[in-house]
């Protein structure tokens, strides 16, 4: 017996797993028993083993080619897809457990969370960083990227949710190396409908080659903005911990005047800034003038949009 991990278990797993994929072999949507076989317990093994524990509160989700297979039992939320998935869709995680992949897991999110949520976990499944509990925010490859996801939503037949991932995959960017940054993107690049201010894409994290004075002021081969718009030569600067030693500041400051020198314009960007909506509001529109972009609210009821995107990515004051 086999199970396939799906939605919001996949994504929870996903969004947790610290360690490269390269080697996941990719794997079918398993012909399972009728009426509902109980899980096995080599099944129960391997789903502790990779810290995934389930309880009729917190479900788990899994994915099931067939309505017979669908076990009925309160712990245990299925879902169903008899169509044909795009290669890669599923991938193996141990002898028994299969897990839908990040992009098959966006599109099957789409069901199930509200159109800022789903741009959300678009930048977390692309982002460089996961979120291991104990761990911090341990660095690893992005798990797909925003054109894999948007490539699969197109790819995919008779999914529902499928026209959300597709809108929604538009807005994610990837290469994120911490919530906050993904957050921040959203809030400037996002629709005014959806609450954000509309600005274009940043792309995170490039890296970049210092000129000559750079050099001389960071001593580096490369360094990487956290935010940036190249065309304008714009970058913001997320500082978010206001503990930080002297050796970092000391650190930050000639990054930022090395930046500078290349002709970038920085913009420094800490938590309470991003907290409070009216200090937000001036960041986001002295960025647009920077960026040459002319913000006008042209949606009925903008600040509660606003609220509501802040809302769904926690940052409420």
């Amino acid at each position: 017996m086999q199970v396939v991990l799906s939605h919001t278990t996949a994504f929870w797993f996903w969004r947790f797993f610290a360690d490269k994929v390269d080697a996941l072999r990719p794997a079918s949507l398993p012909a399972g028993p009728r009426n509902g076989a109980p899980l096995s317990d080599e099944i129960l093994r391997e789903l502790e083993a990779l810290g995934i524990f389930f309880s009729a509160k917190h479900p788990l989700h899994l994915l099931y080619a067939e309505q017979e297979q669908r076990p009925k039992r309160p712990d245990i939320q299925p879902h169903v897809h008899v169509g044909v998935l795009p290669p890669g869709a599923i991938l193996r995680l141990t002898a028994h457990i299969c897990i839908a992949s990040p992009e098959l897991c966006f599109t099957q999110l789409a069901c199930t969370m509200t159109p800022e949520r789903l741009a959300l976990a678009g930048l977390e499944l692309s982002a460089a960083y996961a979120l291991a509990p104990g761990a911090g925010l341990p660095q690893r490859p992005p798990l797909t990227t925003p054109e894999k996801l948007a490539t699969f939503a197109n790819l995919v037949v008779g999914m529902h949710g499928r026209k959300t991932a597709q809108r929604m995959a538009k807005y994610a960017v990837g290469g994120a190396e911490s919530p906050m940054e993904a957050k921040v993107a959203l809030l400037l690049s996002l629709p005014m409908k959806y609450g954000g201010y509309g600005l274009p894409k940043p792309t995170l994290n490039p890296v970049l080659e210092p000129g000559d004075g750079a050099r001389k002021l960071y001593r580096v081969e490369s360094y990487r903005p956290d935010l940036f718009w190249a065309d304008a030569r714009v970058d913001v600067e997320y500082h978010g911990d206001p503990h930080e030693g002297e050796a970092a500041r000391t650190r930050d400051a000639a990054r930022q005047a090395a930046l500078e020198a290349d002709g970038i314009a920085v913009t420094v960007l800490t938590f309470p800034q991003v907290a409070d909506p009216a200090a937000f509001d001036v960041v986001a529109r002295t960025l647009a003038t920077r960026l040459g972009c002319r913000l006008r609210v042209g949606v009925a009821g903008f600040e509660e949009r606003r609220a509501h995107l802040r809302e769904e990515l926690e940052l409420l004051q």
